[in-house]
């Protein structure tokens, strides 16, 4: 366990990681946020500056994202629903050693993810491979 002056109570399994209740996407919800980082290492600046970034900036996030994670979800697997949250999981949110983060979600009733990709501020929504080359 590890105490953090920014991200608080950490606790280490594959990234130091936390759990915080959050409202995304109009549900509030508790998310793991996972840093990426060795057991050895600790979270480093650019990750700590994500993460303040987001939380102080959620809201606008909400209203960037849903739209677009709502299309995706229609293209790609056909749904049609009013709310996200019948169809997704939110497994975790990512943050890298390089200051991008991911929130990594899951379709129920599929076996593949939805990562929505926070890269220099630039949005993307993809599949897994999307974290593949992050650091």
């Amino acid at each position: 366990m590890m105490e953090d002056k920014i991200l608080g109570h950490l606790t280490y399994n594959v990234g130091w990681c936390k759990t915080a209740v959050i409202n995304l996407w109009q549900n509030e919800q508790a998310i793991t946020f996972r840093f990426s980082c060795y057991s050895s290492e600790i979270p480093n600046q650019e990750q700590r500056e994500a993460y303040i970034d987001f939380n102080r900036n959620i809201a606008v996030f909400n209203t960037q994202t849903e739209h677009l994670v709502k299309e995706y979800i229609e293209n790609m697997f056909h749904y049609t629903g009013n709310s996200l949250w019948t169809f997704l999981t939110v497994n975790e949110i990512l943050f890298f050693q390089n200051g991008n983060y991911a929130i990594i979600c899951s379709p129920k009733n599929y076996d593949e993810d939805i990562v929505v990709l926070v890269k220099n501020k630039d949005i993307e929504i993809g599949g897994g491979y999307l974290i593949e080359f992050q650091l």
